[in-house]
Formats: C-alpha cells, structure tokens, sequence
C-alpha cells in the first residue's frame, strides 16, 4: 500500500503567499510538509521544476528521503544525468555527496 501526497507550492494553484521565494524556502516549505504528514522517512518525486526541488531537497536531508524520483529535468541530457549541470547548481550542497556519485 502507497499513499500519495501532492501539494501546490507557494502561490501556485489553489497555495497562496508570496511568489518572491527561492529554493531554500522551497526545500523548507517541502521538508514542513513531511514533518506535518508525521513521515519520518519518504520517497520523493519530482517532474521537470519539481525534480530539480526534489533533487535539493534529498540533497539537504539525506537521512528523510528513502528514494528519490527524478523525472524530466533540465539536468538530465539525452537520458544520462549531466554531472556538470549539478556541480554548477548545487555546488554548495554537493561538497561532500558529489565524489560518492
């Protein structure tokens, strides 16, 4: 049995607040779900923006992701995962996890 949570993020879709917010407020905001829906651990899916989300929220909390669902992202070229693409946008989270990819 899986369950499956979705939500809008800030001012998307039925979500309100303040559109003017970056990734750290989104990892934030995603990392607030998981505590609300009492997950100690969860799989985490994203698809094209929300994959690039899901990839920086795994990133910042490791030990809260069971897997990670990495679907059609601007990181990904032509089916094989773009290392450089990463180290360039998540240099600062990547210091210590890029050398074990």
């Amino acid at each position: 049995m899986v369950t499956t949570y979705r939500y809008d993020q800030r001012s998307c879709g039925r979500s309100t607040g303040d559109p003017l917010y970056d990734v750290k407020t989104a990892v934030a905001d995603l990392d607030a779900l998981r505590a609300h829906w009492n997950l100690p651990q969860w799989i985490v899916l994203g698809h094209s923006w929300g994959a690039t989300l899901a990839l920086a929220y795994c990133l910042e909390y490791p030990s809260r992701v069971r897997a990670l669902m990495y679907i059609s992202e601007a990181l990904m070229s032509h089916g094989t995962l773009n290392i450089t693409a990463i180290k360039t946008r998540y240099s600062r989270l990547l210091n210590n996890v890029i050398s074990q990819i």
